[in-house]
């Protein structure tokens, strides 16, 4: 029986899938199949100067074909064909057999002599005949005839294993390029930089608006378009949208096989994100305790602000655990969630800044206790809420349970509103307000603590542990020991203490939804 991986497995194995090849040369899909399947190719200069150019491209990693010209000069095919064979040579001791492109000159009017070219060049198995300086849609029909009868030629057909690329380099060419785009058996339209900065004499801004305008005429016609790139600017023309690269410089093979690797990895995504659930949901707030398609749905059903609570772990006296902060926001949190009715909890943060590490200050002087620095506190917040924001949730709420994490927490979420230009990250310091919450304690529930022990604890949060867990403020073994109060306030019997505690967090719940909702009124 065969094992179904899980989807975001089954993403990173794409990834890793897509890049072996590149890296190894070793069962890559073709050149045909990447720009059909809407992936970009590179390429790269052969060195067809140098003796050993075949082997020099043997040894280049991560491309998809080799680009030979013969434009100029005498038409060598029997040199391209020692510069094929040499690296085949090379290639079957270490390296990589690339697939050939070659350059052939312009048609013009030498219609056939440039069939008999093109004869030449499939015979000494050139895969990819691209032809330059083509003006006219008429030009470009006879480039495609130059291949369309050896029954091979894509994207005629599906499965062919050839390709005719054409180059827009003059200015005819750019006010032809719908037309020439549009010719049917055209595997891909290159923009031509450096002969179109010749024809618009050098004014670069003409030359980018003629490549851009050559881009859109291969959008409009749905055939991929190419140009030359380095590495300072490949992302750029990758994002335009141009899918085809020759390059110089191996670090922009690199730039494209890294890039090409992200967009396969995010059109799979994609494709997971349109899955069905194969199985029925668990509700939860809790985002870790969902399934990522269980998290998708929960945001198609409305629920697209997440709840960012922070903690911490410090000494609370000897009887609460150290994880104070971290319980209480376990009960809390999850209230909160249900209140609002469109919210979602991210785990607890469990660390943020306890004191200084080296030398200890503050509550690092006591053992069990984990501090981060300020700066790395607000780091990881801004990370945890940015993911959260790339990734469905439409707002992000921060809370902080502790004194230590409300400046973090306020920086974070104003970093992250300026980086968006947009309020997205709302920082509830209500959330915060000890002394309303004492004042509760004291007047509407009846709760007296005649004395303070100075043990960093008090009824409201050992209450509010209570009702989530006893045993974090080690219940039984204080009433074992006769120590079953805090602050003159007694904490038995259990269950009294749990429904208090449960009324303290429904406290600061309501105070805290009508805090939120004035941040993000669409919440009411």
């Amino acid at each position: 029986m065969r094992t179904k991986l899980p989807a975001a497995l089954t993403s990173v194995i794409a990834v890793l899938a897509l890049l072996a090849p590149l890296a190894q040369g070793q069962d890559a899909p073709s050149v045909n199949e990447l720009l059909a399947d809407g992936h970009p190719v590179f390429g790269f200069f052969g060195a067809q100067r140098d003796g050993d150019g075949g082997a020099q491209a043997a040894a280049v990693g991560p491309a998809d074909f080799v680009f030979y010209s013969l434009e100029r000069g005498p038409f060598d095919i029997p040199g391209f064909a020692a510069f094929r064979d040499q690296m085949r040579d090379a290639a079957a001791e270490e390296g990589n057999a690339h697939p050939l492109s070659l350059r052939i000159p312009p048609i013009g009017n030498e219609l056939q002599e440039s069939g008999d070219r093109v004869r030449q060049a499939l015979d000494a198995d050139a895969s990819i005949i691209i032809v330059p300086h083509v003006r006219t849609a008429e030009e470009a029909a006879a480039a495609v005839a130059t291949v369309a009868p050896t029954g091979r030629d894509w994207p005629a057909n599906a499965d062919g294993d050839l390709s005719m690329w054409l180059v827009v380099e003059d200015r005819e060419g750019v006010d032809n390029a719908q037309a020439i785009a549009g010719t049917p058996g055209v595997g891909a339209v290159f923009a031509g930089p450096g002969d179109l900065s010749r024809a618009y004499e050098r004014d670069m801004d003409a030359v980018e608006d003629a490549i851009q305008k050559i881009l859109a005429a291969c959008q409009a016609a749905g055939v991929p378009c190419g140009i030359t790139a380095g590495p300072e600017d490949i992302e750029m023309r990758l994002e335009q949208g141009f899918r085809v690269f020759v390059v110089l410089d191996q670090a922009a093979l690199r730039v494209g096989a890294r890039w090409r690797a992200m967009e396969s990895a995010r059109q799979q995504a994609a494709r997971a994100m349109e899955q069905p659930r194969p199985i029925a949901a668990v509700y939860s707030v809790w985002i870790e305790d969902l399934t990522w398609m269980e998290v998708r749905d929960a945001q198609r059903d409305g629920r697209t602000t997440a709840i960012v609570s922070s903690g911490g772990m410090e000494p609370n006296g000897p009887y609460l655990t150290t994880g104070k902060h971290n319980v209480i926001l376990r009960g809390s949190c999850e209230m909160l969630a249900r209140a609002l009715g469109d919210a979602l909890c991210a785990p607890v943060l469990g660390f943020v800044p306890e004191g200084g590490i080296d030398p200890p200050t503050g509550h690092m002087l006591y053992p069990g206790t984990i501090s981060l620095q300020p700066e790395t506190f607000q780091a990881v917040v801004d990370d945890i809420a940015s993911s959260l924001l790339a990734t469905g949730f439409e707002h992000v709420v921060l809370i902080g349970d502790s004194g230590g994490n409300q400046r973090g927490m306020a920086a974070a979420a104003a970093a992250i509103n300026a980086r968006l230009g947009a309020v997205r990250a709302h920082f509830i310091p209500e959330w915060y307000e000890v002394q309303p919450m004492l004042d509760y304690v004291a007047d509407d529930l009846g709760v007296e603590e005649p004395v303070d022990e100075g043990l960093h604890d008090d009824f409201a949060v050992t209450a509010m542990m209570v009702a989530v867990d006893p045993a974090t403020v080690r219940y039984e073994e204080r009433v074992a020991a006769g120590l079953a109060s805090i602050n003159g306030a007694d904490i038995t019997p259990a269950e009294r203490t749990a429904k208090l505690g449960l009324k303290i967090h429904e406290f600061r719940v309501e105070s805290a939804v009508a805090a939120i909702r004035r941040a993000i009124p669409a919440t009411q």
